[in-house]
Order: structure tokens, then sequence, then C-alpha cells
């Protein structure tokens, strides 16, 4: 499945930054250090929207993902960071940190939007409607149709639903979101990169029939801040939905059976969970304590968790078919206290238990596991003056185990940073984190399963860079990152961690004055290793978004260019066995997602 999550998000802090937002943070900067992470699947970042989470754990295509395809950039207010589990509140999925979207509470006047993109490698088109048709109601429709002849057999489609029911008065009434989503996309699996045995084109093209997925999902919550006054707020959240996931995956195309490796992974379920938490704000004008307390809860009903052998896309034989039931509960607490002079600590736990109920009739790992982690979290930080914020953090994440490939519910992290933030010389901000993570197990991508699987515990240790710049029209923002990742039990020379990325920037450059605005971003990711032994590196990605916008009373029309020059040639890379028609026996080798060509994109919106 095409997860594009870091893609969305950034796209979205970008958006805002079109629009003249302001630049954000060292702790809520447009790219996020994802400590070496891959953001594609979501595994290890925790995301929400209207405090609803976006993650689903437990699924065949691996321990957890995040679907993006909900997401309309309109509707959706710039991402608030988290690094680190590091606040109480922080559960299953934040071991790396986590972003939380809001959204908007209503558009001033109705607006319709039209994006194309018309190039031979770009056939896109996309139309969106919002609008606020009554106080306190939000709503928005987006139609998108894609065609990448270079890549795909077929168009992929999405239609996208948004609804937002609000009290007139913030706080006096619960606030209703509503996403509905339908997509189908086509795909390759990831192609070797040696050359195809001559006159076999055709055979290699008939094994990729049918690679792609089909997502359809319905995802709703409710939402009610509660002052009771003398500084103590109460919040309640529902949230709960239905999704259902058809992938289909050929990325080993004939190393085990003749007739093609293609495999379909299904997933159904429907869910729903909830959030309780009080907080008291007992600070004075000395300083004082802030308490924060809460319960969450969620339940996913499996009712299909089904791998089939397939023939371009019709399935021919089951290769496994389960059914789950997953249930999950936290409690937690932090208290903070706040000093004269700046200085500020925090004590926190949060106790999550998880059970795994697994059955079915081809089910290899049934199981009926129930386990309970404990998770501490303490924070010291001091300002010693007005724009300089200093910090050591210390932590117990966790990420949900995948219930129908390993027998572990949890997987644990110990995290710990420390890090500052300063203001040098008038608009210019600077924040350097130095930070370690150790794993109990990693989740690596596995070609035979199509999906990641646990391997051995790790240490990730790292350093980031943020620098941030706002003066008159302008916007500058620079990151920097370095990671290094180790296999803890792993022989030296061997430990190294395959698609862990060493290093990322970004650097991205906004103007804006009045109707006419300007944006610039560059993006690059390290290469990294996709061996332990460090034998095959893959290749670095390097990437140039360029976009414009003029605005007129009613009007206004956006250029955006995706990979400029073409400078990105690549995207995610594996190192495994496959083999192709024509080949007598399969090889190891290199396989590498081809990353889009330039693509020019044209939008229009009209207000009324």
């Amino acid at each position: 499945m095409g997860v594009r999550s870091y893609e969305t998000i950034l796209a979205i802090a970008l958006a805002g930054a079109l629009d003249g937002a302001e630049l954000p943070s060292e702790r809520q900067s447009s790219q996020y250090f994802a400590r070496g992470f891959d953001l594609d699947e979501g595994g290890e970042f925790a995301y929400t929207l209207d405090g609803i989470p976006l993650n689903v754990p437990s699924a065949l295509q691996g321990p957890g993902f995040m679907d993006d395809g909900l997401l309309i950039p309109e509707v959706c207010t710039a991402p608030a960071y988290r690094k680190g589990p590091y606040d109480a509140d922080q559960g299953p999925f934040a071991i790396a940190g986590g972003a939380d979207l809001g959204t908007v509470e209503a558009f001033a006047r109705p607006e319709a939007t039209l994006e194309y993109g018309g190039a031979a490698s770009d056939r896109f088109g996309r139309l969106l409607w919002a609008a606020s048709p009554a106080p306190g109601a939000t709503c928005a429709l987006e139609l998108t149709h894609s065609y990448r002849p270079w890549d795909e057999f077929w168009p992929s489609s999405k239609v996208n639903g948004f609804l937002r029911l609000a009290p007139p008065e913030p706080g006096r009434g619960w606030t209703f979101t509503a996403l509905a989503t339908g997509e189908r996309g086509d795909g390759g699996s990831p192609p070797p990169d040696r050359p195809l045995p001559a006159n076999h084109q055709e055979d290699f093209d008939d094994l990729r029939l049918g690679n792609g997925y089909r997502f359809q999902r319905v995802l709703f919550g409710l939402g009610r801040p509660v002052d009771r006054g003398g500084g103590v707020l109460d919040t309640f959240r529902w949230h709960g939905g239905a999704a259902t996931l058809r992938n289909w995956v050929n990325p080993t195309y004939m190393r085990t059976d003749p007739r093609g490796d293609q495999k379909e992974l299904a997933d159904r379920r429907v869910f729903a969970g909830g959030e309780a938490t009080r907080q008291w704000d007992l600070r004075g004008p000395e300083g004082g304590w802030v308490h924060a307390a809460g319960v969450q809860v969620r339940a996913d009903a499996v009712t299909g968790a089904d791998v089939y052998a397939t023939r371009r896309g019709e399935r021919w034989r089951p290769l496994l078919r389960a059914q789950g039931e997953l249930l999950h509960g936290a409690l937690h607490g932090q208290s903070t206290r706040h000093w004269g002079r700046g200085w500020r600590a925090h004590l926190g736990a949060r106790v999550d238990t998880q059970r795994n109920r697994v059955h079915g009739p081809l089910t290899p790992l049934a199981q009926d596991r129930l386990a309970t982690l404990v998770s501490p979290r303490l924070g010291l930080g001091w300002r010693p003056r007005d724009g300089a914020d200093l910090r050591a953090d210390l932590g117990q994440g966790l990420r949900l185990g995948n219930a129908f490939r390993d027998t572990r519910p949890m997987v644990r992290s110990r995290n710990a940073e420390v890090g500052g933030q300063f203001r040098l010389a008038g608009p210019w901000q600077t924040g350097l984190t130095l930070w370690a993570l150790d794993l109990e197990h990693e989740s690596l991508w596995d070609a035979e399963a199509g999906a990641p699987l646990l391997r051995g515990p790790s240490r990730r240790q790292g350093l980031e860079w943020f620098n941030g710049f706002r003066r008159g029209p302008w916007r500058i923002e620079a990151s920097l990152g370095w990671s290094r990742a180790r296999f803890r039990e792993a022989p030296a020379g061997r430990d190294r961690v395959p698609g862990s990325i060493p290093q990322t920037a970004v650097l991205a450059c906004g103007w804006d004055h009045g109707p006419l605005a300007f944006t610039v971003a560059f993006k690059h990711l390290g290469a990294y290793t996709l061996t332990p032994d460090n034998a095959i590196i893959s290749a670095r990605r390097t990437a140039l978004e360029l976009g414009a916008r003029r605005a007129w009373r009613d009007w206004s029309v956006a250029l955006r260019v995706i990979n400029a020059f073409n400078l990105n040639k690549n995207g995610q890379a594996y190192f495994y066995e496959s083999q192709l028609p024509g080949e007598p026996l399969s090889l190891s080798d290199t396989h590498t997602k081809h990353a889009d060509p330039q693509a020019i994109r044209l939008t229009i919106t009209r207000r009324f």
C-alpha cells in the first residue's frame, strides 16, 4: 500500500507556509526528524486529527500503519510535533514522537479548488469543495484521479469526505468530526536493479498485473473540553470507525512459484475507543503545580486478516485466514512543577495493557496473550531568559506488536535526550538536540511476507540541529539530522540496521507580500545501508519543490513544481532475493522504488 504519511504531513506544513503561516518552533518543525525511522508505514510515529488516532494497530501489512489518504490539506491546521514519548499521554506508536493535527473551525466563504497536472508522467486531477454552510458546521469533498504511465497499468482514484460540527461557543458542547475515504491505486512492487532478461518484458508485466490496493475507511470522533473553574479542565474524546483494505504485492516475482508469487493481504475491522483526561493548573505568580491524569481505551474487532495467493489480482489459494480481538487500555498521570527563574520539572508514568486474541481456520499463530507495561517519564527544563529554553528528558515508550505475525503484544523503547533552543540574533532561532533510543525489537521489511517483521534489539543515537528565521515577508527554515543505528546483540561489522536513514536535511524558504507568495523547499535523505554488514548501500534521495501563488479578491492561482529538475530518481530501496522471468535461479539484488519524476501542478481556487 502506498502510504506516504511523511510527504502528506510535510505538504500540509508547506501549504501553511505558502499561505503566510508563522515559522514553526523547533518542536513544531515542518521537517520532523524521525530518529532514523522510515515514516512511510507509521509504525513508530503517532498521528492524531482532532484527537482521533490515525494509526491502525496490528495489520498484516505491519505492526501498525497510518493512512494519510484521509487527510485533506485545506482543512488541516499545521501539525504540532512532539519529540519522543516524554509526555505521559503519549501511548502506542510514539517511539520517535508524534504529530497532532487539527482542523479549521470555519471557512469564511465557500471555495472550490481545481488542481491539474497534465504532463505525460503526471496526469493528475483534483477537485475540492469546502464550505461552512451554518455556524459551527464545516464540510469538504475531495475527488482525485491520477495516472502515472511510467509506473502504473491503470489509473488511481480517491474520494474523500470531511464533516465537522461544533457548538457556536467553544467549550459549550460536543465537537463532531467525521472522515470517509474510498481509494484505489495501481502500482508495482520495487523492481530489481539488474536488467530484465531479453524478450521477457511481456512475462514480467504479466506478473505485475493486479498489484495495487483498495481501501475504504470511515472514521469519526467526538470531543468536548469542560472548564470546571479554578484551573481544572476536563477533556472527553471518543472515536470509532470501520476499514477495509486489500493490498496486492509481488516483491519476489516468481521465486517460490513459477506462476508468480503475488499475494493479497486483506484486512477488515471495526474499532472504537475513547479518552478522558483532567488537568489541574495550580500555578500562581511564583510558579506552582500542573497535574494531569487520564484513561485511554481502544478495541479493534478484526473480522478478517487474510492472505491469498493470487494471479492478476484473482484469488486461487488461501495462505492465511484469521480473525482477532485487540483490546488496549492505559492509565496515565503526570505532574509538572514550575519554579521561579524559569525552572520546571515533570514526572509521569503510564500503565498500558494489551490483550490479543487471534483465531481462525488457517492461523499459524493462534493465541490469547495479555501483557502489561509500565512506562515512567521524567523531564527537567530551564528558561534562563526570553527566547532560551534548555531541557533534558527520559522516558519509556511502546509500540504495539503485530498480533497476526508475532507473539509480543507490545514492544518497549527507552528514550533519552538533552537539548536547547535559543534566539541568537533577533529573528534567528536555533535549536540543538542530542538523543538516544534503545528499541526492544526492530521491525524490518521482509520480502517473503510482504510486510515488516520483528528483528533483534537495537540502539539508535543522533543529533538534530534546527534553525528558523523570520523577518518581514521572509521565512527560512534549515534543519539537519544525523543518526546511528546498530543491533545490540549482533557481532561488530554485522550490526547495522538496514533502512535506517543516517542523514536528513530540509532547507525551506518562503516569501509572501500581500497577494503574492513564493516557496522553495529542498529535502535530502542520505544513503543508508541495506544489509547488516554495510556491503550494500542505497542511493541518496534529494528533491527540490517550488511553489508560487497569486491571489485576487475572489481568486487565487498557485503553481507547484514537485521534484523539480528530476533531482530525485529513487524512492525506498531493499536488498533481497527475487527471480525474474527467464532466470533459472533466484538472485539477491537491490530493489528500488522509482521516485516520481518532475511534476507540475496548477491550482485554481475560487471563493464565493
